[in-house]
């Protein structure tokens, strides 16, 4: 431990005394208040300063995206506080924990949108792999968090977060942009964008991305199947992927529409843990159309129609799977002001079908919601905000679930916010209705499970610094746990309650013009019905920080830290390598071509060179929520890389 604090520290020191030798008159090309006053939708479904919306809300900007760095959407929405990037032992990058909740290694308990329109995937509930690897980076303006069950406006999912990608409007009559990386694990990924503003009011966006990714080597023992003389196996492949996506949204006055296609094939360990691993196929689509409508300056009209599709295919030698699957979602909303009161109310039909090819059965449900909520500026200090949201799935009560709160400022750049919210989630298709001997079986009779949460926040922002700290306390029901010893096949069953609570410290300051910090502190514990503590496999403390500086307005630098503490799986055979308190380091250093050689303004360059892992020689080991008393480990992240990015634009 000694060590990797000297190493850190050093590494600090290098980054600092580097860019120290230069000058530091020249100003970013950008302003923190920037992204301090960028207006969000998460909360409310409308237009709104994120300390005025209620909810524990954080913001990731473009600009943080460039300073940083990244190759995937997954490393950028890692940096956001009190989440966990973790794997479904099978599929890598495919969910994200937020306050140390998970669902047996599915990203079931936090929903990711687009443009504000659900991605919501039937197969499994959260098979997100596609969305953290496939979204083309270089099309997103900004990404909103809210922590919590803080809203009662978007049904199953919004259960531990909700997570809002909105994307770039266009700011050029024409504009072709291109951004590659390549690096290593034979990583080679390119996007390619155009973006249309025209002078009749047309916009657009379309942009391709395609990856090759070789992968690192995935070297793992495996449990074997004692009850079939099946022996435990050791052996490493290349946990590399091929993908091609595409993003593109139009608008023209009132309507638009949204659409995202990804496809790719993956190595993976499959869905029985064993070896020899396998090639997985798979594919996500979604597209949404709207149609907006004023009733008179401060009433409108949204409709809108949502379609999200999910492929999976693999062949391995005890399990096979070939499923489509794919929800409607029909969606009404009005919204409005009337001297101090914000309106909203809204109604939606979901759809969902299944067609499992493997054992030839179809399945259909349907979920049907109605929400509203109200906001009341009591003064120009108080604001008090009070919803509920009704909803019934199929062949299961209904679910009432209400949410109140109140914000309250002291002075312009400080207040408090006082929330409660409740929400639920359904079973996935995976959970209820999967047949996938000996590995797993659906289980139709699982009630939803639930979560109330409590939060207390307290901010302050001035023009240049933001701080902020949360606290929380969360009641869940009806767990979803995954019975290994079931018979005749492993199950999902709804098992005891939890409570969890902690607090999260948030920060983003601009110590110098040329210099910025940045980063969260987050702690939770968690107890169960048996008065069992942290029996989850997460970590108890996230650690995150960033110190980026532009030395001059040709060179920039900066270092992002995440810290992980080691998750114990005490009870689990000890087969592979047991997980360690991690420093995920991560140095970005980027040349502006136009300042260096005094290029034209209009058109831009830029060449960064990116290190992630920075202290990291070998491969990561974590525990699996799926596989958890069976085995202690499972491959989670690679060790050092290198990579070098090239970005560019033609207006």
């Amino acid at each position: 431990m000694m060590n990797r604090i000297f190493y850190i520290t050093a590494l600090y020191v290098l980054f600092c005394w580097c860019t120290a030798t230069y000058g530091e008159e020249n100003l970013l090309d950008y302003s923190l208040e920037d992204l301090l006053s960028i207006q969000i939708t998460i909360a409310s479904k409308k237009s709104e300063d994120f300390l005025d919306a209620p909810g524990v809300i954080s913001v990731i900007d473009q600009n943080q995206m460039r300073r940083y760095g990244a190759r995937t959407l997954g490393d950028v929405i890692e940096r956001l506080p009190a989440t966990f990037k973790n794997n479904l032992f099978s599929i890598h990058d495919s969910y994200l924990g937020i306050r140390g909740e998970n669902a047996q290694g599915l990203d079931a308990r936090v929903l990711l949108m687009l443009n504000g329109r659900p991605l919501r995937e039937y197969f499994a509930g959260g098979v997100n792999h596609h969305i953290y690897r496939g979204m083309p980076v270089s099309a997103i303006d900004h990404i909103e968090m809210i922590r919590g069950p803080g809203s009662v406006l978007y049904g199953s999912n919004a259960f531990a977060g909700a997570i809002n990608i909105v994307t770039k409007t266009p700011s050029f009559d024409q504009e072709i942009a291109a951004t590659v990386h390549a690096g290593s694990f034979d990583t080679q990924t390119g996007e390619l964008s155009y973006s249309h503003l025209s002078e009749q009011g047309l916009e657009g966006l379309t942009v391709f991305r395609g990856s090759h990714v070789g992968g690192w080597d995935y070297t793992y023992t495996d449990t074997g199947i004692p009850a079939f003389s099946i022996p435990s196996t050791t052996d490493s492949q290349k946990n590399g992927y091929d993908h091609a996506s595409i993003f593109t949204n139009w608008r023209f006055e009132n309507i638009g529409m949204d659409l995202f296609y990804s496809n790719m094939e993956s190595d993976t360990i499959g869905a029985d843990s064993l070896w020899p691993g396998i090639r997985e196929k798979s594919d996500r689509g979604f597209i949404n159309a709207f149609l907006e409508h004023d009733l008179n300056s401060q009433w409108d009209l949204r409709g809108d129609i949502t379609y999200n599709t999910t492929y999976q295919k693999f062949s391995d030698t005890y399990a096979s799977q070939n499923i489509r699957t794919y929800n409607v979602i029909y969606e009404g909303l009005l919204r409005g002001r009337y001297e101090s009161w914000d309106f909203l109310a809204g109604v939606s039909a979901n759809s969902l079908h299944a067609n499992d090819k493997i054992n030839n059965r179809k399945s259909h449900t349907a979920w049907y919601s109605f929400y509203t909520q109200a906001a009341y500026q009591a003064s120009n200090k108080l604001d008090i905000i009070g919803g509920f949201q009704i909803n019934k799935p199929e062949s299961i009560e209904t679910d009432f679930s209400p949410r109140v709160g109140a914000i309250y400022r002291f002075t312009s750049k400080a207040g408090i916010k006082l929330l409660y919210g409740k929400a639920f989630r359904s079973a996935s298709w995976t959970e209820s209705e999967t047949f996938l001997p000996p590995v797993f079986q659906g289980n139709p009779d699982l009630e939803p499970e639930t979560i109330q949460t409590t939060d207390l926040q307290l901010f302050y922002r001035t023009a240049i610094s933001y701080y902020s700290l949360s606290l929380f306390y969360s009641e869940i029901g009806n767990i979803f746990t995954v019975d290994q010893t079931s018979i005749p096949y492993p199950s999902t069953f709804n098992k005891g309650k939890e409570r969890v609570h902690g607090a999260e410290l948030e920060w983003n300051a601009e110590i110098h013009n040329t210099l910025k910090y940045e980063g969260s502190v987050s702690w939770q514990t968690n107890t169960n019905d048996n008065g069992e503590r942290d029996k989850r496999l997460v970590p108890k403390w996230l650690i995150k920080m960033g110190l980026s500086y532009e030395v001059s307005p040709a060179f920039s630098a900066s270092i992002y830290d995440i810290f992980s503490s080691a998750i114990e799986n005490k009870d689990a055979p000890k087969l592979n390598p047991d997980s360690k308190d991690l420093h995920l380091i991560t140095l970005n250093f980027t040349t502006q071509l136009n300042h260096l050689f005094d290029l034209s303004t209009t058109n831009t360059h830029s060449i960064s060179f990116l290190v992630t892992n920075a202290l990291e020689g070998d491969s990561l080991y974590q525990p699996d929520e799926f596989f958890g008393p069976t085995i202690n480990t499972f491959p989670w992240r690679e060790e050092r890389g290198f990579y070098l990015f090239y970005e560019g634009s033609w207006p």
